[in-house]
């Protein structure tokens, strides 16, 4: 069991280390031209959910908000590598709000992690302008991967890798074989293999599980890299279930068989 408390340190190890690296700041960058874009504060959005960006316009010198009769805005959306998901034009509400807005569908939010807009208003007649960039974070539920949660994760990874390596370390100890005597010659039947076979069985979902369980950790936490990773890895496990299921019992009903055989055989008296 050394090895495997040895193993067990380091993952932990690597997983208090992904806890501190996930806690990304905000960047902002506003520049003005007589024009100020004000806009609410919206950190953390729902994958796949469909959004609303509002902002408002104002004038620096008197404060006064600006409509669309001589200004437009332009809206930008990126993906973390630069990409442009979206380009398009602001609306202006006519009621009494004198909001600007951009509605973006939920496909345009699907992969979770980090994302940044970039708003760029004119003021053609006037000659006034105004940016502003933002950085926000797509998550599963909308709102931020906290220190806490990621540390509740790590307990469960961690709890579910030690009864992993426990039911595992059972299943190993568990004799396979029927006990003979001295000359080779089978003397009983060993049916403790079938609980072997159980705890292997065990074993295999207790591993998916992981797999699933830290696919869903570095998902929430928008790690992209490791998300695929073991986003692979449990799927493939998954399309096992069957196959193993199958072989699993075919395998168990021929060694019940061939037992049931075998115990006949020593009830007879037939070496």
């Amino acid at each position: 069991m050394k090895n495997e408390k040895k193993y067990l340190l380091i993952l932990v190890l690597f997983l208090l280390f992904v806890i501190t690296s996930i806690q990304a700041e905000k960047v902002e960058i506003e520049q003005n031209n007589g024009l100020l874009i004000s806009t609410p504060n919206q950190e953390y959005i729902e994958s796949g959910e469909s959004y609303r960006f509002n902002f408002h316009l104002s004038r620096l010198d008197d404060g006064t908000y600006v409509n669309d009769n001589d200004t437009i805005c332009r809206f930008t959306l990126y993906s973390n590598k630069g990409e442009i998901i979206l380009n398009k034009l602001a609306s202006y509400n006519t009621d009494l709000t004198n909001n600007w807005h951009v509605n973006v569908s939920g496909g345009n939010l699907t992969r979770v992690g980090e994302y940044n807009y970039y708003i760029s208003c004119t003021d053609d007649l006037n000659k006034l302008g105004g940016i502003r960039s933002k950085q926000f974070w797509v998550t599963e539920t909308g709102m931020e991967f906290t220190t806490q949660k990621a540390i509740s994760y790590l307990g469960f990874i961690v709890i579910v890798l030690f009864t992993f390596i426990i039911t595992l370390y059972g299943a190993s100890k568990i004799p396979w074989k029927n006990k003979r005597n001295d000359n080779g010659k089978i003397i009983s039947i060993n049916n403790f293999k079938y609980i072997r076979v159980f705890l292997y069985t065990i074993g295999y979902f207790e591993l998916m599980f992981l797999f699933g369980l830290s696919y869903k950790f570095f998902r929430e936490a928008g790690m992209e890299g490791f998300t695929n990773f073991f986003n692979f890895i449990y799927q493939f496990f998954l399309h096992l279930i069957y196959p193993v299921m199958i072989f699993l019992i075919i395998a168990g009903v021929v060694t019940w068989l061939n037992d049931k055989k075998l115990r006949k055989n020593l009830k007879l008296g037939i070496k």
